[in-house]
């Protein structure tokens, strides 16, 4: 004999005193009744968990992409500013020049140059006494330089140089 009851949900049987439950019948109905209902619970789950992953990928992907966006305004201004920076070649050409002195001597600049950021020199002495050395020490954003001779001699010089300077 049969359950005389079931459970709402799983339709699982309930035995009353007087139920002769069977192995066979009750028994196994109910385990496979509780297997395919544990299975969806199971599927549920797992769709469950896939669509909080896609989730969390999807507010991932919004997370990088505002960080890539936040990127290329960065990598738009250092490119604005690199457009500004221009180099200029120029030479100077001293009077006799007294050995270890400093000097102060004003460099040709194009006229939009805006701030300097580096003057680079490399002197000459055309005497070809090289106990003599020129250079400069201090570059101001006016162009005004201070060239150092380290040296014993009194010499004249032909510096030439490059001005790494902005404009506007």
């Amino acid at each position: 004999m049969s359950s005389t009851n079931r459970t709402a949900n799983y339709q699982l049987p309930q035995f009353v005193n007087t139920d002769k439950p069977t192995w066979l019948g009750d028994v196994n109905s109910a385990m496979a009744n509780i297997d395919t209902n544990l299975k969806s619970v199971s599927d549920t789950a797992t769709n469950a968990l896939d669509t909080a992953n896609a989730a969390a990928t999807a507010g991932d992907l919004n997370n990088v992409q505002a960080d890539v966006t936040s990127l290329q305004s960065a990598v738009s201004s250092i490119q604005d500013d690199l457009q500004k920076i221009r180099v200029y070649d120029g030479e100077y050409i001293t009077g006799t020049l007294a050995g270890n002195a400093t000097h102060t001597v004003t460099v040709t600049l194009p006229s939009n140059a805006q701030t300097v950021l580096a003057v680079i020199p490399f002197g000459y002495d055309p005497s070809a006494n090289w106990s003599t050395m020129a250079v400069f020490d201090t570059a101001r954003a006016d162009g005004t330089v201070r060239l150092r001779t380290v040296g014993s001699t009194n010499q004249y010089y032909s510096i030439k140089y490059k001005v790494i300077y902005t404009v506007a």
